[in-house]
């Protein structure tokens, strides 16, 4: 074993050297304290944005669609659509497995406990199926929820308003001062529209076109790559475009996988923003907010 006498021969050469010189000492173990520090850091930024797998069923499959438009004297700028329009994309994108709408509001929670305002999306039927999202308690919202008195609740809210309550499907809970049902309670790991967001809502009537303040999420079929998305968007752009040309016309739409959109975020892609970034993980999504909204047809 002698690799193992030189091994020691040099440990003790090393020790002896170190403690002749204490000022070298330290500024050694500083020096390797905060390299190892940095590359720590740094790789934890690195796994965050790059590498860690996104929390969702098949995440590959998933993708947004983010609209923009030239608005006179402002130039190019990110758009939404509005919840109409999502007949057109669920006829003629023919590459998605499934198509719907999302829209990020506030909402308050009111209780004998006092008022929580909280974010909230407002979601068409699809939405937690395209996502595979796990649910820790109840179901996601379904077709026969549309425009019904229910929500569903993250997992965030759960514990810190209702104390991880096991009968908290089925509560009633008022929304806005209206009564609604509680029918399902996320896992943490979803984190969409943003990571903000503490509860979905279902869709009501799709109100006019041209309102604004939804984006499109899709997951592709089986084989479907993102050129040939690219392909039905395009195409479906180009029908609303003639269809509706006071709304869409100029107005331009780019497919992005989840995983792109949420790395692009984090980097704080200029693409991604209106007037405002939500400066979370996953905040691609538009708020139907009056003061930071731009619609397809108008700046609102």
């Amino acid at each position: 074993m002698g690799w193992l006498a030189d091994l020691g021969r040099d440990a003790r050469y090393a020790a002896r050297s170190l403690r002749r010189s204490p000022g070298f000492t330290v500024v050694a173990t500083l020096t390797l304290a905060l390299g190892l520090g940095a590359n720590t850091a740094l790789f934890s930024v690195v796994y965050g944005i790059l590498l860690r797998p996104l929390p969702y069923r098949d995440a590959d499959r998933i993708v947004v669609i983010e609209a923009y438009r030239n608005f006179a004297g402002r130039g190019t700028l990110r758009a939404n659509y509005s919840l109409v329009d999502l007949e057109e994309w669920q006829a003629g994108a023919h590459a998605f497995e499934s198509i719907a709408m999302a829209g990020v509001t506030t909402r308050t929670f009111a209780g004998p406990d006092g008022a929580q305002n909280v974010s909230a999306a407002i979601v068409s039927d699809g939405f937690f199926s395209i996502l595979g999202s796990r649910f820790i308690a109840g179901r996601p919202l379904g077709p026969g929820d549309h425009g019904s008195a229910v929500v569903v609740i993250s997992e965030r809210l759960w514990r810190s308003r209702y104390g991880a309550s096991p009968d908290i499907v089925g509560r009633q809970v008022r929304l806005k001062s209206q009564p609604v049902t509680v029918v399902g309670v996320v896992d943490a790991s979803c984190e969409l529209p943003n990571a903000r967001v503490s509860a979905w809502i279902p869709a009501g009537q799709p109100g006019r076109r041209g309102s604004g303040g939804f984006n499109p999420i899709a997951r592709l079929k089986p084989g479907v790559t993102l050129a040939q998305a690219q392909a039905d968007v395009d195409e479906v752009t180009r029908q609303l475009a003639r269809a509706y040309p006071a709304l869409y016309e100029g107005a331009t739409a780019v497919v992005l996988r989840l995983s792109q959109a949420a790395r692009s975020n984090n980097g704080r892609d200029d693409r991604l923003s209106c007037r405002r970034r939500t400066g979370h993980t996953w905040g691609f999504f538009r708020p139907p907010d009056p003061a930071a909204e731009w619609s397809l047809l108008h700046e609102r």
